[in-house]
C-alpha cells in the first residue's frame, strides 16, 4: 500500500566506514531503525548475489 494515508518511518544512518549518511523510508512502522538498517543491509547483499550470477552465467 502507498499513498498519503499510509503511516511511514524515515531512518537516516551513517555507518562506520562510509563517507556518505543514507536515509531509508519504510510503510514497516513497527520495526527499529536498526532493523530496518539491518534488512535493507540483507537486501542489497541478496541484490549484488544476483548481479554476480547474472554475470557469470552471461
Amino acid at each position: 500500500m502507498a499513498g498519503p494515508g499510509v503511516p511511514a518511518r524515515a531512518v537516516i544512518a551513517h555507518i562506520e566506514g562510509f563517507t556518505k549518511g543514507f536515509s531509508l523510508v519504510t510503510s514497516a512502522v513497527g520495526l527499529t531503525g536498526l532493523q530496518v538498517v539491518g534488512l535493507s543491509d540483507a537486501r542489497f547483499r541478496q541484490e549484488g548475489g544476483f548481479r554476480d550470477l547474472k554475470r557469470r552465467l552471461g
